[in-house]
């Protein structure tokens, strides 16, 4: 293991471990090592592992975290003496015989801890503080933590149960306020909106009864509480000088042109209606003085009128107030009623969702620090609950402060506040170690806020220094990560934008690169607008996406391709060697419309590629490709199914071969085309899919899909072979689904495919994964990561809107904020524009720092570029100036001279290059794709099967029905119950005397089948009847016949066990009677469902293992219509288990 690397000085005043030091750490400056030496430094010094706390971002880093320490603590165990002190003198601690005693001693002290070394996430601490104390905090012991996918589900189910309880019981106001949110935003929107009204569920309950809503509403935005919109719009406008508006009406119709004449009779119209009319009709007034967008006319009195009488122009302007004023008036009642409908429904959906997290024992992330901090601050508990854990906690470190909220801070301060106060103290010092960045805090969409970072630092100071205990404010600058040439542009931009629009008080200081000397350059491609290409849509599949945009993603990919071709490759002079695919990072705002054409590209380049860092897991091709698979296998004669496998890795058709074996088959399916061709290809597709479909019949859904993976079938090996190695992580996220699925739900593959389907949920890519493959990711999702070469691929994107349509604000005295939609631009009124400028601000602000994190993931070159969106007119689309791309170009045009050089693929390009010292070499670069390892030949042999035991250990379970049922029509369903009430008479009657058989059956009925009318009761009495006295079934239903009758043997190598509902057994024969409540009644026993048949075989096995010297017989009775169908012993054996499993081996 390397030896690690001597702490600077200002990361030694940081990692100090008497001090309480909160540090301000650029990126790239080392924090990670920062954190890991200060815990090293607190064991060294005697610390407790138990009592140190590290509170990280991600678990990610957690884990990052918790291995550096432990390798290093491992490592120190049987590292020479030599080794050893060079790492306790590079965290500064003392070397000597007694510092490597006690550090070797540290590995096992540290795991022997009671507890642990405490590394964890913030969620991660609160959910275990709330395990600790779970009466104290109000929840249930035992409680379940709802990650993200489970918490969006139980919205989603939480929604729709509502929308049908208020449908059942004609609720109209909700389902009104239901379908208009609907209207405004879209279905789809309605799950969003749910969760962040269910996140501010108590603000909401707050406010009192849903009834008066609109009123606290109106009032908060000074409106008329009483009255409806309609009465305050009629009141306001009687404030409009009607005299002066027909006096000016009079002047427009006399002027004689078209247009005055049309607005003096719209004015004239207006006048005439009744005060209720005009309210309704304002829009008609509106249009005489203002424009289509809502501005007042630049000269709404023509010349000719205004020189005949100069007073018509302050008229126009008192009439343009007067009316603008109650235009204004409109739009905030009707914010209000908008405003309105969203807090009703957000809290009815709130305290439903409550109710279901109550009932199943359920916590979310919002509710684990909500809770967590409620505890904390609980009078008289909550102190006693600090004081707890006063006993455990001696030092607290957080890292990425910039991203941690409110509520997360008040728990920090929590677990800190007796580290200052005096109380509770031992004779040891405690401390708090805190390392943020502000240019880095990005994830305002999770509720962070970095003035909250920036005050609770003037707190925490303030009160360790009241507590007169050492603190250190330590800011880091030094990048280990970026070349010099790097960090000027990043600081260059910073200068160009200054740091109060970054939302900083002080000016950031200037980067230091420890790399100093190294050669490195950042180039600004050209803005790629309609002129700089020629590709036409025909040339992509993807017309859908803005042509520009798609353009962009093939020039990157060109470009690519050029670097990590041999004979034109890029060449890295920092590190003396030629660039490789994982070298490179491409980096975009969001996901969407670039990054699938690039992903595209680049295969279409040879170019392996990693694919995107997140994103839905039913959108990768391999797993679509997995999931037509299953659908083949419930459904084989589902034709688009059955191409789309066809032509997809796994078989690996052509279209043309698709073609042939389709045409002209008229109405047969293609599996039928599929098992008639005599074509050598078609032959193998059959056999391969034929054994697909005989694992289904017995494998659960992970099984059935690891066997096609990795069994004689080579699935894995086929999907790879034309997707590449980034389709690894795809397959294992089905694998692992189909596992959660199992611990979750019966296993099935029908019921797989419907769970996987109605609830996608996202992939998340390891990023530092070792692959040899370009990556293409976020800016938020490239947080901490770092690449020699990185590219900038949509610089040229403007800031982005609000697409939330909400704003947090704090009506009456309500102390949490409430969230207020206010539906776009018309509703930006009053304190709502107030609030929702300061967030279009506070969004300005993280865009800049948005595009500091992006800059600073380089560590060589860095390239920028970007799209333009396509012209309207003839006039170009130029580059927005708040677009990241002009502002580098600003800077690097006011600071660095640059050179503009013809280029291959962007016809020119403009770069700023430095340095010139001596590469550091890390060995040669190689382009393009690895060789794949040839496996050895036991890696795809399949292993032999496991001996079966002499008798089952655990009851098998028979495949569940597997037969597809049209949905249900009414009269379908009413059959359904018939049939379940008759399965239940064959079950009760033949227990009851004859003679009492037809009085119990209809007083049984008649309690059981109320929704019936009496002649369907007696009906179906008199079937029963018939069916259980008819002297062929006189023994089957006789006193000898065993209901429920459970049987269990081992056929072969199969484990069969299961429950028959008659059996009879005499000394000569066994006869088996399974009820069916199905509609569906075949017309004999060739017609019965092959399922059925496997099931009837498979007991009939079973029994004549277990009575081989007699006679077996079996029938179905379907209590649809009380029809038993007799199944012949040739067709039980042609659908034995034991020929089913020869088939499938």
């Amino acid at each position: 293991m390397s030896r690690l690397n001597p702490l600077r000085e200002s990361q030694a005043a940081a990692a100090d471990p008497a001090v309480n030091a909160w540090t301000s750490a650029s990126a790239g400056t080392g924090k990670t090592q920062v954190l890991t030496a200060r815990v090293l430094r607190l064991l060294l010094d005697g610390a407790a592992p138990e009592r140190i706390v590290a509170l990280t971002f991600t678990k990610a880093a957690a884990a990052e975290m918790q291995a550096r320490i432990f390798e290093r603590l491992a490592d120190w165990v049987l590292a020479d003496d030599a080794a050893l002190d060079n790492d306790l003198i590079a965290i500064r601690a003392a070397p000597g015989p007694e510092a490597r005693a006690r550090a070797r001693q540290l590995f096992a002290r540290t795991l022997d801890a009671r507890g642990g070394l405490r590394i964890s996430t913030l969620h991660g601490f609160a959910q275990s503080l709330l395990a600790s104390f779970p009466v104290e905090a109000g929840i249930a012991p035992g409680f379940t933590a709802l990650d993200d996918r489970s918490a969006l589900a139980l919205r989603t189910r939480v929604l729709a149960e509502e929308i049908e309880s208020a449908t059942a019981t004609a609720d109209q106001g909700f389902l009104d306020d239901i379908g208009a949110l609907s209207i405004a935003g879209g279905e789809q929107r309605l799950t969003q909106v749910a969760g962040v009204m269910i996140a501010h569920a108590d603000a909401i309950a707050a406010l009192g009864a849903p009834a008066g809503f609109e009123a606290k509403l109106r009032r908060w935005l000074g409106l008329p509480v009483d009255g409806s919109a309609e009465a305050v719009l009629t009141t306001a406008l009687s404030g409009v000088d009607l005299a002066g508006l027909r006096r000016l009406a009079v002047a427009l119709a006399g002027d004689g042109g078209k247009v005055a004449t049309r607005r003096a009779d719209d004015m004239l119209c207006w006048i005439g209606f009744v005060p209720e009319v005009r309210a309704a009709q304002l829009d008609l007034l509106i249009g005489t003085l203002f424009t289509k967008g809502g501005d007042p006319l630049a000269k709404p009195v023509p010349a000719a009128p205004l020189k005949r009488d100069p007073s018509l122009g302050p008229l126009a302007e008192v009439l343009i107030a007067q009316v603008a004023s109650v235009f204004e008036l409109r739009a905030r009642l009707a914010t209000a009623v908008h405003a309105a409908r969203y807090l009703r429904v957000g809290q009815r959906l709130a305290a439903a969702y409550a109710a279901h997290k109550r009932r199943g024992g359920f916590i979310d992330y919002d509710d684990m620090i909500a809770r967590a901090a409620a505890l904390l601050d609980a009078p008289g508990m909550g102190n006693w609950v600090r004081f707890k854990l006063d006993q455990r906690i001696d030092h607290l470190l957080v890292d990425e402060a910039q991203d941690t909220n409110e509520a997360q801070w008040d728990i920090i301060k929590a677990l800190t506040d007796e580290f200052f106060d005096g109380l509770g103290t031992r004779d040891i010092v405690r401390t708090l170690f805190v390392v943020g960045d502000f240019k880095q805090a990005i994830m305002s969409f999770q509720g962070s806020d970095p003035r909250v970072f920036r005050d609770r630092a003037l707190d925490f100071e303030q009160r360790i220094r009241d507590a007169e205990q050492a603190w250190r404010a330590e800011p880091l600058s030094e990048s280990f990560r970026s070349v010099p040439t790097v960090l000027e542009v990043v600081d260059a931009a910073l200068d160009e934008l200054g740091h109060a629009t970054l939302g900083m008080r002080e000016p950031v200081p200037p980067h230091r690169a420890a790399r100093e000397g190294l050669p490195g350059s950042v180039t600004l491609w050209p803005a790629l607008g309609d002129a700089e290409a020629d590709v036409t849509k025909a040339e992509t599949e993807m017309v859908w996406i803005a042509e520009n945009h798609v353009r962009m993603a093939q020039q990157v990919a060109a470009q690519i391709a050029v670097w990590l071709d041999p004979a034109t490759p890029l060449y890295l002079p920092a590190r003396g060697r030629n660039v490789r695919p994982q070298d490179i990072l491409v980096l975009v705002r969001k996901r969407g419309e670039f990054m699938a054409p690039l992903v595209s590209a680049l295969h279409d380049k040879g170019v392996a590629v990693a694919g995107v860092d997140r994103l839905r897991l039913t959108t990768p091709l391999a797993v679509q490709d997995l999931l037509a698979l299953v659908r083949f296998v419930l459904q084989p004669r589902d034709d688009l199914t059955c191409a789309s496998l066809l032509t997809s890795p796994l078989l690996g058709w052509s279209q043309d071969q698709l073609f042939v074996l389709a045409h002209g088959r008229g109405h047969a399916s293609l599996w039928t085309r599929l098992r008639q061709s005599s074509e050598p290809h078609a032959k193998a597709a059959y056999e391969w899919l034929g054994a697909a479909l005989r694992l289904a019949d017995f494998c659960a859904p992970y099984e059935f899909l690891e066997t096609i993976l990795s069994g004689p079938l080579g699935g894995r090996k086929r999907l790879l072979a034309r997707l590449g190695d980034e389709a690894r992580d795809t397959i294992g996220a089905v694998l692992a689904q189909a596992l959660a699925f199992e611990q979750q739900n019966a296993p099935s593959l029908q019921g797989f495919l419907a769970w996987i389907e109605r609830d996608d949920s996202d992939l998340k890519r390891d990023p530092e994964a070792a692959l040899d493959a370009v990556r293409i990711m976020t800016v938020h999702g490239a947080k901490g990561l770092q690449a020699p070469v990185v590219i900038l691929a949509d610089a040229t994107r403007d800031v982005p809107g609000d697409r939330d349509g909400f704003v947090a604000l704090n009506p009456d005295d309500i102390t949490a904020k409430v969230p207020v939609y206010y539906g776009g631009k018309a509703g930006r009124i009053g304190p709502i524009a107030e609030r929702a400028d300061e967030a279009d601000e506070a969004g300005l602000q993280e865009h800049w720092r948005l595009m500091y994190v992006a800059m600073t993931r380089a560590e060589d070159m860095l390239f920028i570029g970007g799209a333009l969106p396509s012209a309207r007119g003839e006039k170009p689309v130029p580059v927005p100036d708040a677009s990241w791309y002009a502002l580098i170009e600003r800077a690097m045009d006011k600071n660095f001279p640059l050179e503009e050089v013809p280029d291959s693929v962007w016809g020119s390009r403009r770069t700023h290059q430095g340095g010139a010292g001596a590469p550091v070499r890390d060995g040669d670069g190689a382009g393009g794709r690895t060789t794949d390892m040839a496996l050895p030949a036991w890696a795809t042999t399949p292993a032999p099967a496991e001996a079966r035991p002499a008798r089952p250990l655990s009851p098998s379970k028979l495949a569940e029905d597997d037969i597809v049922m049209p949905p249900p029509s009414p009269g379908m369903i009413a059959a359904a119950e018939r049939g379940k009430l008759l399965h239940a008479l064959f079950e009760r009657l033949p227990a009851v005397a004859p003679d009492q058989r037809r009085a119990a059956a209809l007083a049984w009925v008649a309690v059981n089948g109320s929704g019936l009318d009496a002649t369907v009761q007696t009906a179906l009495v008199d079937r029963a009847l018939a069916v259980i006295e008819a002297p062929a079934h006189a023994a089957i239903f006789g006193p000898d016949a065993l209901a429920e009758a459970p049987i269990a043997a081992v056929v072969g190598e199969i484990v069969i066990a299961g429950k028959v509902d008659r059996l009879l057994v005499t000394d000569a024969l066994i006869q088996i009677v399974d009820f069916k409540t199905g509609s569906r009644v075949p017309r004999d026993a060739t017609a019965v469902e092959r399922y059925h048949l496997r099931q009837m075989a498979a007991y009939a096995a079973a029994l004549a293992k277990i009575f081989p010297d007699r006679r077996i017989t079996a029938a179905l009775l379907f209590t649809h219509d009380a029809t038993l169908i007799e199944l012949p012993a040739a067709l039980l054996a042609a659908h034995a288990p034991g020929v089913v499993a020869a088939a499938t081996g």
